[in-house]
């Protein structure tokens, strides 16, 4: 039975539009005569619900997350969220999901994934077949930990980590079709413009951000294509929160030929600025190939493939997209990608695309699925409250 009230939550810290997006595509996809509303939680978000309201169309109202333990199942059927944290204050009686950032894997600097976050929820969706793997090997693991008395989790807990969860899938959250060929950008220059994707500080493993190489990045790109314009493009929680990345946009733009995009636009704007995005393992790099139809460079420097979770995610997405672990093979992927047409640039999408994605269906039935408990549908994969894994026939295939 599909629920007919459903409860769009929206609370990233900083999120700004980029993250309120999420909800948005969600919203688009529900069922015309279900009862929506939105709750903002801006001490979190920083936005109004007047600001969120105008991006997903949904009547919004401000909420503290106080409000979040009160809520019942007569009040709201189904909750969707984009805070992975907000799953632990909601009462059982609703039936939540977690929708997944972005459409590719990343060697995150955790090692369960997450999963102490997103073990509350009833549901977690992935557009990517192999972030649903990774998502669902670290619930396992952090499960069976807290099976074995190997984690505590202090204090009364309204809703329990230790439940049935299924990883569903969606299309990407943030593209609507897939594309024939590689489209233009817009807001171009002559120059070719080079853009730099650092994921927020703290969420990978640290020995892949961009950050500790971004000096030896910047130098090989004045040197080596001195013609070239840099857009560099702090996450913006960081910028917003840390004086030592607002001091790097201050240093890289006295550098000259470097500007800084705004954290506060849509990273669509970014992408379409951009002929080509170097990234160390944001999920923008794939956003960025969603939208463009081209492939983002990933610089894993050699240094960090000592981590096993650093070694999957190159395993995993080296086969999809280019891949530098020096600055010498950096320099190599930027003059091939310069250089090449669009064909050669959209084969590397259409081979992500067909590989990695689930694009058959469209974006309606996969969330009829979720909203209906559709659980027994190919892709599914089902971790119980022992961390035991489940597989539908298709992945198990």
């Amino acid at each position: 039975m599909i629920p007919k009230k459903i409860l769009l939550l929206n609370g990233v810290l900083n999120g700004g539009e980029t993250y309120t997006e999420y909800l948005r595509q969600a919203s688009l996809n529900l069922p015309e005569n279900a009862d929506v509303v939105a709750l903002n939680i801006p001490a979190k978000t920083k936005m109004s619900a007047n600001q969120v309201s105008k991006i997903i169309d949904r009547q919004t109202h401000d909420v503290d997350l106080e409000l979040l333990p009160k809520l019942r199942g007569q009040d709201v059927d189904f909750l969707f969220s984009n805070e992975a944290s907000l799953g632990q204050y909601i009462d059982p009686s609703i039936t939540t999901a977690i929708i997944m950032h972005g459409t590719s894997v990343m060697p995150v600097n955790n090692d369960f994934m997450f999963a102490e976050l997103i073990s509350y929820f009833d549901i977690v969706t992935s557009a990517s077949k192999a972030s649903m793997q990774m998502l669902a090997n670290g619930m396992s693991f952090y499960r069976s930990q807290r099976r074995d008395l190997k984690i505590n989790v202090n204090g009364p807990l309204i809703r329990s980590d230790l439940r049935k969860t299924f990883i569903m899938p969606t299309r990407p959250m943030k593209k609507e079709k897939q594309h024939t060929k590689t489209p233009r950008g817009t807001d171009r220059t002559e120059k070719f413009t080079i853009g730099l994707l650092p994921t927020a500080i703290g969420a990978i493993q640290e020995k892949v951000s961009l950050y500790r190489s971004i000096d030896q990045i910047i130098q090989m790109l004045f040197c080596k294509f001195p013609q070239s314009k840099i857009v560099f493009r702090p996450y913006p929680n960081d910028f917003q929160t840390m004086p030592s990345i607002k001091q790097l946009c201050e240093t890289l733009i006295k550098l000259g030929n470097v500007t800084i995009d705004s954290p506060e636009s849509p990273s669509s704007t970014f992408y379409d600025k951009c002929d080509l995005v170097i990234t160390d393992a944001s999920t923008g790099g794939t956003s960025f190939m969603l939208r463009r139809a081209m492939p983002p460079i990933y610089f894993v420097p050699t240094e960090a493939l000592d981590s096993h979770i650093t070694r999957w995610f190159v395993d995993s997405i080296g086969e999809h997209v280019p891949m530098a672990h020096t600055i010498s093979e950096l320099e190599k992927h930027i003059h091939y990608l310069a250089a090449a047409n669009e064909n050669e640039l959209f084969s590397h999408y259409e081979n992500y695309c067909n590989k990695e994605l689930f694009l058959k269906s469209p974006q309606t039935e996969y969330f009829s699925n979720i909203l209906g408990g559709n659980t027994a549908t190919e892709d599914v994969i089902q971790i119980d409250a022992f961390g035991e894994i489940s597989y539908s026939m298709q992945i198990a295939a």
